[in-house]
């Protein structure tokens, strides 16, 4: 199971310029590293990249919505507005 906590706070309480983790409200948000983190740790135990893309669609658009992309994933055909992760699978 994989599954991340997500705790909204202004900007000033995330102490992003120094980088602080520790003192930052909530810590790490999960959310920028579940599918970099899912990725390495598939590709170590043999996971395919179209196995790692099966397992991973339902949650990306879960992801998508759940921070306020407000759009609905339909189907990709000329005329509809897509969303695309690219990964680079040397990394």
């Amino acid at each position: 199971m994989i599954s991340s906590d997500h705790s909204p706070s202004p900007l000033d309480l995330k102490h992003v310029d120094s980088g602080d983790f520790i003192k930052a409200w909530g810590g790490i948000s999960g959310l920028q590293l579940s599918l970099p983190l899912t990725w390495t740790k598939g590709k170590e135990r043999g996971m395919t990249l179209s196995q790692f893309a099966g397992e991973n669609k339902f949650y990306s658009a879960f992801c998508f919505s759940f921070c306020s992309f407000r759009f609905v994933f339909t189907s990709c055909e000329k005329g509809r507005e897509t969303r695309d992760t690219v990964i680079d699978t040397h990394q």
